[in-house]
């Protein structure tokens, strides 16, 4: 017996899919907001002069007690005219500090208070599984999207 072979008709083109639309991987992360994280570290700073006004206003609070204590009728010690020159001094850093932190802590506020909201993960996934044990044998279900 012989097998004979005749052409048939062309084959019809195979039908092209549409490209898959790229999904984002639940790793990826959103741009980081650069206005938010500027507020913070201005914040930041503007807390950490108040923190430095806070701490040299009590240190000019133990300088006007030494000068109390030293100077009367005039006429001042040596210990009372240091702690006079000193408490001065710290009373200037003070008061220069206590305006950089409030304007600071103003400033980074607004900035965290008025930045954009960073967009909700689009297609981000979870998974609920739930497993059951019981005398008459085990379950487990899993539900998720993504």
């Amino acid at each position: 017996m012989d097998l004979v072979v005749k052409p048939g008709p062309p084959a019809p083109k195979p039908a092209r899919l549409p490209p898959t639309p790229r999904k984002t991987h639940a790793t990826e992360r959103p741009a980081p907001n650069l206005q938010r994280t500027a507020g913070f570290v201005i914040g930041g700073a503007g807390l950490a002069a108040l923190i430095t006004s806070a701490v040299t206003g009590a240190l000019v609070l133990d300088r006007k007690q030494t000068v109390e204590r030293e100077c009367g009728g005039g006429l001042c010690s040596d210990a009372g005219m240091r702690a006079a020159d000193t408490g001065q001094k710290l009373a200037a850093v003070s008061t220069i500090a206590f305006t950089v932190g409030l304007a600071g802590v103003a400033s980074g506020a607004y900035l965290v208070v008025s930045s954009p909201q960073t967009p909700a993960r689009s297609g981000s996934a979870f998974a609920l599984r739930l497993v059951i044990a019981s005398k008459r044998g085990a379950g487990h279900s899993a539900r998720g999207r993504a």
